[in-house]
């Protein structure tokens, strides 16, 4: 007996081949984490087993609405020279490198999609002053951070800014106090099927394909992540500015700044509403998606949009041009993209 249950584990481990998932779908796994899997998890196989197979996200906590990042599996935290930080090369749940790497890396919908962004871009036309719309997006967890970012905007009289809500329990609490608020709950729910593991990794990604629908309905938008405040009038500063994209500087991801000398943020940025930006925007997801190979990478959209700048500057220079896109139908040159 115990020689045919040895040559079963050796032979079961013959057999098991690293590329390629062993569980296709996105079914709880009934079996003990494989060594490449603890590896890849970057933790020791006894905490492996305890750890659940996918990361976890809720609204309700024990009865009762969640406090800001409570319904979230958490993550371990170091102190370190430089303070107290998440730990790197971690992850509360289990790795499994071969069923990510088989996953989807296909945008779910497209911007075009009525049924998808139909509503959101009347509520954007609706809601825009002179074309524009300022946005930013949030879940549940982001609530007081959505919050906040609405008031700054309103003491502006930004009172064209809407939020892309990724849970239906933050479009609920908005619409209760009459804050424009696009519901893409179920659009989010869609990026289950693709390689991106984490809520928080598909809500960055989501907003893109949004902001991609508006700008392809003709929509000028101003996106900014919610933790961002507005202190003082910029939307028409920014309008004025003769480029098709207008993104705020940044130092990451390295090979853009390597390559270009700067990186762009995907959490600040000014798009003029047509067809090629939209189409540019969606590019940039696209990227993020090929790009995802970083797993403990929260920010896919930032690379995905800093790689498809930096190549379109490089095209630029090639051809002889600033680095600069044109304006749609108008046909003027832009500066260096990444230049705001």
């Amino acid at each position: 007996m115990r020689l045919a249950l040895f040559w079963l584990a050796v032979s079961s481990r013959a057999r098991y081949d690293p590329g390629k998932p062993q569980e296709h779908d996105g079914r709880v796994p009934s079996r003990r984490p494989s060594d490449r899997e603890v590896a890849d998890s970057g933790v020791r196989r006894e905490e492996a087993e305890r750890m659940p197979w996918f990361p976890s996200h809720s609204t309700v906590c024990d009865g009762r609405p969640c406090a800001p990042g409570e319904g979230n599996l958490q993550h371990v935290r170091e102190d370190t020279p430089r303070g107290w930080r998440y730990k790197q090369w971690t992850q509360p749940y289990i790795h499994r490198e071969a069923w990510v790497q088989a996953r989807s890396r296909d945008v779910p919908h497209s911007p075009d999609e009525v049924a998808v962004y139909g509503d959101a871009v009347a509520l954007a036309k609706r809601t825009a002053l002179d074309g524009r719309v300022v946005v930013t997006s949030g879940d549940w967890d982001y609530r007081e951070l959505v919050l906040n970012f609405v008031l700054h905007a309103h003491k502006l009289a930004y009172h064209n800014t809407l939020v892309l809500s990724m849970e239906a329990e933050l479009h609920s609490d908005l619409t209760a106090r009459a804050i424009p608020s696009a519901d893409l709950s179920r659009s989010l729910a869609a990026w289950n099927e693709t390689c991106l593991q984490r809520h928080i990794q598909a809500a960055r990604t989501e907003r893109h394909v949004a902001v991609a629908a508006m700008l392809a309905a003709g929509i000028d938008v101003l996106l900014c992540d919610a933790t961002v405040v507005l202190l003082r009038p910029v939307v028409a500063e920014l309008a004025a500015i003769p480029a098709d994209l207008l993104v705020q500087r940044d130092a990451w991801p390295e090979d853009p700044v390597r390559k270009v000398g700067v990186a762009a943020n995907a959490g600040f940025y000014y798009a003029h509403g047509t067809a090629a930006v939209s189409e540019f925007v969606l590019s940039a997801v696209r990227r993020g998606l090929i790009e995802f190979y970083l797993r403990w990478n929260n920010i896919g959209d930032q690379y995905g949009l800093s790689f498809v700048m930096a190549d379109a500057k490089m095209d630029a220079k090639a051809d002889g041009g600033a680095g600069g896109g044109r304006r749609g139908g108008g046909g003027r040159p832009g500066p260096p993209w990444g230049a705001a």
